[in-house]
């Protein structure tokens, strides 16, 4: 079975994101806070990361940068920012110039359609193993 992990500030969105990919037969953690989401990452074997960008007291760039130190786990940022990644910051720039051609980092921009989580989800890394319950 496929495993995501998804760090975000909000519970509504982990609750929605959790909903959405479990019916389609992928196997969910969330987490709001950054520091615990880490610690999974280096203690379980999870195939994709879901990070939001703006959270309370770090950013989604900042664990980004933390991951890609230990891990080359794709990353799909769930954020209703796009603003964020056009920034002026260069750290911000630099970092999605390097990262955003790997074919393993994406963006999806909140609010989103649920098929297009599920089809960037697919593309970042494929179809569930088991079969899934039919989605509405």
């Amino acid at each position: 079975m496929k495993q995501i992990l998804s760090i975000d500030d909000e519970p509504a969105m982990l609750r929605v994101i959790r909903d959405v990919l479990v019916r389609y037969g992928y196997v969910l953690t969330t987490t709001s806070d950054p520091a615990e989401g880490l610690q999974i990452l280096q203690s379980e074997a999870i195939d994709l990361l879901l990070l939001d960008v703006k959270m309370p007291g770090t950013s989604g760039f900042d664990i980004y940068e933390e991951v890609r130190k230990i891990s080359k786990i794709p990353v799909l940022f769930v954020t209703a920012y796009p603003d964020a990644f056009s920034s002026k910051s260069s750290r911000v720039r630099q970092l999605w110039e390097k990262h955003a051609q790997d074919g393993c980092t994406d963006i999806l921009y909140k609010p989103f359609q649920i098929e297009s989580l599920r089809e960037k989800v697919e593309n970042l890394i494929g179809l569930p193993d088991a079969p899934a319950e039919k989605a509405p």
